[in-house]
């Protein structure tokens, strides 16, 4: 796909049938949280919303995505846990914030149909703080970037400056675990080529460095990780699907690019057929992992290769990386706790795992004990009217049905709560309207591709 000027594409946009239903993709499990306080929290962001337990997966509940977004955009949440135990989470068109029971999201940047919020993250230094890429659509049908900060885990936010135009397309921010003030911004340039912005200052100025892409193919880069005790090492991963005209398919042919000297130069480490969904470090901070996936998007002619996917593994800085498991890999999460892997159920028999044995061979696979199934999920959060959690009952119905289920009517409660307006579609003209101007600036980002990865 390339990139069309926005005001062609926000046009075409209008016309796009409004406010699309449930996402229909295929369910796929993408990025895995642990609580820090008490790791038998856990959130799961996925292709449908996100899953949450508060007993390690012994039960699971669903959060839809109009809980805390606009439904029917064909994108990946991402979804954080800040100190406080709040959520962070959003798609693509804004920020919404809840306690930690993700009950109730209240939406506090990206609150009006001109703007989108590409990426959010959270400082690992400084406790509350967090930042934002926003984008304005303009009068004009031009847009601008913008740099956004909160020092109060995104309850409120302020301005911290105007991105510079040496980027055209934002797709993914960092701030470094090691120093607050070092900020990356990852994302194409005007000629379609990828750019890695560099900030020293907390992000009120930026350095521009080149990424070595395919400029002519926008193959994107995005931020998988920054080293946890230096700034300066950073990890981008890139989407690329490349076209063969005469076969009429798109082949997957993603990398791990690195560098050591703040993005002034990278080496790529690992390139492979399949798409890099799955990244960590090592808790000790000396190794990490990848992980290749599959997104099987049937009737798309994108096509993997089955023998390169799965679970690879490297020194840090290394691209001495070899292949441990076999089998698409969906997210990967290394904690005190062991290796969480999200994996295709169709193929494995779960969604999601955990090994605490994380020295395993391709010859040995790792002992995983299910954490998910979706077919095991006990239904829609139980959330109160009027929070914004209780129209998840509306949508349970059609997601658990696409999880292939026939059980799902009798997990609804008998008296369902619902918010004014409410039904299995986004509700109000407003969300109709914002889902198109989001298709819009969805086309800009080379068909929205925006998986965060878990770190």
């Amino acid at each position: 796909m390339r990139a069309l000027s926005s005001i062609a594409v926000f046009t075409a946009a209008l016309a796009f049938s409004q406010a699309a239903a449930a996402n229909g993709r295929f369910p796929r499990s993408e990025r895995l949280l642990e609580d820090a306080r008490d790791p038998s929290h856990l959130i799961l962001g996925a292709t449908f919303g996100m899953l949450v337990t508060d007993d390690a997966g012994a039960t699971w509940h669903h959060v839809c995505e109009a809980s805390f977004a606009e439904a029917g955009l064909q994108t990946d949440p991402v979804i954080a846990l800040a100190p406080d135990g709040a959520v962070l989470a959003g798609i693509y068109a804004s920020v919404a914030r809840s306690a930690a029971d993700a009950c109730d999201f209240k939406k506090t940047l990206g609150l009006n149909n001109r703007e989108a919020v590409p990426d959010f993250t959270l400082s690992a230094s400084v406790p509350g703080h967090v930042m934002a890429t926003l984008v304005k659509l303009l009068e004009d049908g031009t847009s601008e970037n913008w740099l956004y900060g909160s020092d109060d885990s995104g309850q409120s936010w302020t301005a911290v400056g105007e991105l510079p135009t040496t980027i055209r397309t934002v797709a993914t921010l960092e701030i470094a675990p090691a120093d607050d003030l070092r900020v990356y911004v990852s994302g194409l340039d005007p000629d379609g080529a990828g750019v890695l912005l560099r900030s020293d200052d907390g992000g009120k100025t930026f350095e521009a460095q080149a990424v070595p892409t395919d400029a002519a193919n926008q193959e994107m880069p995005y931020i998988a990780g920054v080293d946890a005790a230096n700034a300066d090492a950073v990890y981008l991963r890139t989407d690329d699907w490349v076209y063969v005209p005469a076969l009429q398919v798109a082949n997957a042919n993603d990398a791990l690019l690195y560098s050591d000297d703040a993005g002034a130069h990278f080496t790529e480490l690992l390139r492979r057929p399949g798409k890099l969904f799955g990244f960590t470090f090592s808790p000790d901070n000396s190794e990490l992992l990848v992980g290749y996936g599959d997104p099987v998007e049937a009737g798309g002619g994108r096509l993997t290769e089955a023998s390169a996917l799965g679970i690879y593994r490297a020194p840090q800085g290394s691209s001495d990386f070899e292949q441990r498991y076999a089998g698409s890999i969906g997210c990967l999460t290394w904690t005190q706790q062991g290796l969480y892997a999200c994996t295709l159920e169709a193929e494995t028999g779960f969604s999601l795992a955990l090994t605490p044995n994380t020295d395993f061979e391709l010859q040995a696979p790792p002992d995983f004990t299910p954490l998910l199934r979706l077919k095991d999920v006990a239904g829609p959060l139980d959330c109160p009217a009027p929070s914004s959690g209780s129209i998840c009952q509306s949508y349970w119905q059609s997601t658990c049905e696409s999880w292939g289920r026939t059980d799902c009517e009798s997990q609804i409660p008998t008296a369902p709560a619902t918010a004014p307006g409410c039904g299995c579609r986004a509700a109000g003209h407003d969300a109709d309207a914002k889902t198109a101007w989001l298709f819009a600036l969805l086309l800009l980002v080379i068909g929205g591709a925006r998986h965060k990865l878990s770190t």
